[in-house]
């Protein structure tokens, strides 16, 4: 049996800082099989809340995406 161990390295090929969020963060409320959304949220830099189970997302996105009406409050607030 010939047993063989490999080395790997992680290689860091550009750095640069993250962009400022977009303003204010808001939540929404989208469900899992809403695939198209969930995309055009994260290409507005949302992000999800795995606690939450909600979407946080720039308040300038709302309109455009015409979110009105997922808007929620998160918990705690």
């Amino acid at each position: 049996m010939n047993r063989t161990r490999l080395t790997t390295v992680e290689l860091v090929v550009d750095e640069r800082p993250s962009p400022p969020p977009r303003g204010p963060l808001v939540a929404v409320r989208v469900g899992p099989y809403d695939v198209e959304l969930r995309l055009a949220l994260a290409r507005h830099g949302g992000r999800f809340d795995p606690v939450t189970r909600l979407w946080l997302v720039p308040a300038s996105a709302i309109r455009p995406l015409g979110l009105r009406g997922r808007l929620v409050r998160p918990p705690g607030t």
